[in-house]
């Protein structure tokens, strides 16, 4: 039998969730909905096999919410479970993605897992509660509510909770059935006060806006008069942090917790807004209030979707950088993500490399071309004739890559191999060893203490070259 903590990814889990990730429109969102589906996929088999317990699809399973929001959630018994992969072991600290929380997207439980680099083994680290992030430290840019693992509930604890009832959101019953219902009457009696009285000189249009402000406001009190949940207290630290409004609450059957504003409809009207989103020129209030919109517009979010496609193939995933600048040991985390996420090594016939057609829903498919002058930014002389391609093909691909040779590596007074070319773009620097070459593994190894390491296959390039264009998309 499986131990809780350490479970087997089969074949069938990758085959499942390779059917999920290549229908995402980035390349990132399908590496990335390929290892979350497929380490789900191996805990829900577990769960229902050894211990009863239903379970099923959560939102992960749409691509708005799994492309907007990265979401990795399912439902087991009464409860949401939100899975987080923790990719750095030098830093195995929960990290819940504050982003989701604040556009209305909440779980129950954030379970913490890791996975080994073959992406044949899921070990679950610990989880929390909602009521555990209540005091957990934000990260320096607010995009990360951070628990370390000593914090963490014990994984054995989890099949207790998940196989007991779920606490009742009562209030939210209520809402819906009661205040709701009180809400609409005083919009009513408003309106009709404004059409009778001074205000009679407001037009249609701005008589509407009036009392969905009212309404808002309305729905705001009642909100305020909720039970506090585990995440009051998070939430109310980020619209501090980020400047915002006490937001909307929605109906108890709604997938999200709120809901827009007539102020932020207002915000996600403007033709401009998608554009300034892709670009990551909108601030935070902006970003949640389009992600709402999207979420709930499924027209909306279809042509978002064509667009975001189009925009990802013509710049390889450089047309939108994270939603604010990361820390450094952010960022390195987020790209040895993408690195894990690739999965190249053990089946590469589940990823999308470059070759491979996004499935047609009528968008043409832009086709990346090599700029004739990129082999003249290089001294290709000073490289093994094996690697001109791939070295012309990346500076095409990344305007300002600068790529010089590579050298001997050195450790303990002598000479154990050696790199072949090293990279630097944005103050990214990586060192590119191949496989091939004797010894490949201990270079890669004594290299990595001082600067990033990638390997080179030369039997399988495509997917060479897709660990490359992760590493510098992060």
């Amino acid at each position: 039998m499986n131990r809780i903590d350490q479970l087997t990814i089969t074949s069938d889990h990758l085959r499942e969730a390779s059917q999920l990730a290549r229908s995402c429109v980035t390349s990132g969102t399908r590496t990335r909905v390929l290892v979350t589906r497929a380490a789900m996929l191996a805990i829900r088999e577990y769960l229902e096999d050894y211990y009863g317990l239903q379970t099923g699809d959560g939102r992960a399973m749409r691509p708005e919410f799994a492309e907007l929001l990265d979401l990795a959630d399912f439902e087991a018994g009464d409860w949401r479970v939100e899975l987080r992969l923790i990719a750095d072991q030098g830093d195995q600290r929960l990290r819940v993605p504050t982003m989701p929380l604040l556009v209305g997207a909440t779980a129950d439980i954030y379970l913490a897992i890791a996975l080994d680099r073959r992406l044949s083994r899921v070990e679950l680290l610990g989880f929390a509660r909602q009521s555990d992030l209540a005091t957990a430290e934000l990260s320096e840019n607010g995009l990360f509510a951070i628990l370390p693992r000593t914090s963490l509930r014990p994984a054995v604890s989890l099949i207790e909770l998940l196989a007991g009832p779920r606490p009742i959101d009562d209030w939210r019953i209520d809402f819906t059935e009661t205040w709701q219902q009180d809400a609409l009457r005083l919009v009513d009696h408003l309106a009709c006060l404004i059409e009778q009285g001074s205000g009679s000189e407001l037009n249609g249009d701005e008589i509407l806006r009036v009392v969905e402000v009212v309404r808002d406001e309305v729905w705001r009190i009642y909100g305020d008069r909720m039970p506090a949940t585990g995440l009051t207290p998070l939430l109310k630290r980020l619209f501090t942090q980020f400047g915002l409004a006490t937001p909307v609450p929605t109906l108890c059957d709604d997938p999200l917790l709120f809901r827009n504003s007539v102020e932020e409809r207002r915000v996600v009207s403007r033709q401009d807004i998608q554009e300034a989103f892709l670009r990551d020129q909108l601030h935070p209030g902006e970003r949640i209030a389009l992600y709402r919109h999207l979420l709930e517009d499924r027209a909306a979010f279809a042509q978002f979707r064509q667009r975001r496609r189009v925009l990802d193939h013509l710049t390889q995933g450089r047309h939108q950088a994270p939603a604010a600048q990361l820390t450094r040991q952010e960022h390195r985390q987020a790209r040895d993500e993408d690195q894990l996420e690739s999965v190249t090594a053990r089946h590469p016939e589940l990823v999308d490399t470059p070759q491979t057609p996004i499935p047609d829903d009528g968008v043409a498919q832009p086709v990346l071309t090599v700029l004739p002058d990129a082999a003249a930014q290089i001294d290709l002389e000073l490289f093994e004739d094996q690697y001109h391609q791939i070295l012309t093909s990346l500076q095409a691909w990344f305007p300002g890559l600068q790529i010089e040779p590579g050298g001997d590596v050195i450790e303990h007074g002598r000479v154990i191999g050696s790199y072949f070319a090293q990279m630097e773009l944005n103050g990214i620097p990586i060192r590119l060893v191949d496989v091939a070459k004797p010894r490949s593994q201990q270079v890669r190894e004594t290299l990595a203490s001082e600067m990033d390491v990638l390997s080179l296959d030369l039997d399988r390039r495509d997917q060479s070259l897709e660990l490359i264009r992760l590493a510098f998309q992060c």
